[in-house]
């Protein structure tokens, strides 16, 4: 379950003869180094997370994200995708209330670092998952699963999330050997 962290704040604080310092995640009483950052790294933290939900730190079996300024832990091994589905319906609905957004949330969103990567990272790995609802996108199986990209890169697909889906074995071996698919 995700819940909302209301005694958590981060900070991070460059001295001018420094290039990097602590970033640090105060829970309460007790703080906690979460990594050494430059001043451009922790800025572009701070603006991806005004976006998308990102992973802060685990501490003693919770994992902390960030999201539009506030803070949540959840103790379930979430992921970034499942936590923004969880998140952006609170949102949508608090915006609702002044009429400012639409009903539903957007689902499609594609999580940080999802295009143009040098491997898929596993952010995206778990929103392509959760788009193709872990089933293989041909013949639904669930089992034998493979990450297979639709236009392969050797003639000129991308690594986006949008050229990236899931297929069984089966299927991926038929595509590729131009056979028809399906088990």
């Amino acid at each position: 379950m995700l819940r909302k962290a209301d005694n958590v704040t981060m900070t991070h604080q460059v001295r001018f003869w420094k290039k990097a310092a602590p970033a640090r995640l105060s829970i309460g009483a007790n703080t906690y180094q979460v990594g050494r950052l430059t001043s451009a790294e922790f800025s572009g933290i701070q603006h991806r997370q005004m976006q998308y939900p990102m992973s802060v730190t685990t501490i003693e079996g919770r994992k902390y994200w960030q999201f539009q300024n506030q803070y949540y832990w959840d103790d379930e091994g979430l992921s970034a995708v499942q936590v923004h589905a969880l998140l952006t319906p609170r949102q949508t609905g608090r915006q609702r209330q002044h009429g400012t957004t639409p009903a539903t949330a957007d689902l499609s969103v594609t999580p940080p670092n999802a295009a143009v990567l040098t491997a898929v990272s596993d952010d995206a790995k778990q929103y392509i998952w959760a788009r193709d609802d872990g089933r293989c996108r041909k013949c639904g199986a669930t089992a034998d699963l493979q990450l297979d990209h639709i236009i392969p890169l050797a003639k000129g697909g991308s690594r986006n999330a949008d050229n990236l889906q899931v297929l069984c074995c089966s299927c991926n071996r038929a595509k590729t050997s131009g056979l028809p698919a399906g088990r």
